[in-house]
């Protein structure tokens, strides 16, 4: 189970100041995971679900005199491994706003750990905790049986940005009825060397293009399969023998 950590009502705005736990760090309920900046005066919230305290003797908050803002502890809700964080230092949200998830102890996967087995006939399972799906050479190589690597890299590309593009709207607070990726990598055969992803966001006519190019632009920013394309990844391979 998977629960998503966001500030509660009762301020105007807020920003985050500084997060206390990286990814894949295991957290206790009520531990705080996050600093966040709470604009406007009169702001208060509740630590019980996941949000931010604003009472000063337990340590979740300090008020700024200054501006009358305050600055506030997110808690954990329950025990697990903070997920992801969906906001970085310096991103702003509305209240109500997502800013991380943690799984708890009966949904915790080996997130990034994955194995793949491949037999004679080139065709293989690949796995992650007790999830799995199948992967193929091409039918030039006497496969095309189930998709191939490159095809699940695409979909991993594909699946990242439609959850992306999902919590940049939940951010703005813009409802949608549901995010369609499709991504399409060019030449036909061998490594990429370009790819071409297609959005289609059910979103209601009240809605601006302005508001969904910016959904999409940062759902693309921060999906981190994306970020991994972009940059120069290390790869590091070892071998031994059966």
């Amino acid at each position: 189970m998977e629960r998503v950590v966001e500030l509660p009502a009762g301020a105007d705005g807020w920003t985050v100041a500084a997060w206390l736990v990286v990814e894949g760090e295991a957290v206790s309920r009520g531990e705080p995971i996050a600093t966040v900046e709470i604009e406007g005066e009169g702001a208060t919230t509740d630590a019980g679900d996941g949000g931010a305290t604003a009472d000063a003797e337990d340590g979740g908050a300090t008020a700024d005199a200054g501006d009358g803002g305050i600055a506030a502890d997110v808690e954990a809700p329950a025990n697990g491994v903070l997920e992801r964080r969906y906001l970085e230092v310096g991103d702003a949200g509305p209240p109500g706003s997502p800013l991380g998830a943690v799984a708890t102890a009966g949904s915790i996967l080996p997130e990034r750990d994955v194995s793949a087995s491949a037999g004679p006939d080139l065709s293989g399972i690949a796995a992650v905790g007790g999830v799995s799906w199948p992967f193929d050479v091409t039918a030039e190589f006497g496969g095309g049986r189930a998709p191939t690597p490159v095809d699940h890299l695409l979909g991993a590309l594909a699946a990242c940005l439609a959850d992306s593009v999902g919590v940049q709207a939940d951010i703005r607070e813009v409802a949608f009825d549901g995010i369609d990726v499709r991504a399409v990598g060019s030449p036909a055969d061998g490594p990429l060397e370009a790819v071409t992803l297609e959005v289609t966001i059910g979103v209601g006519p009240g809605v601006d293009d302005a508001t969904v190019e910016r959904i999409v632009a940062g759902g693309e920013r921060s999906c981190h399969v994306a970020a991994s394309l972009r940059e120069d990844l290390e790869v590091e391979v070892s071998w031994r023998r059966e």
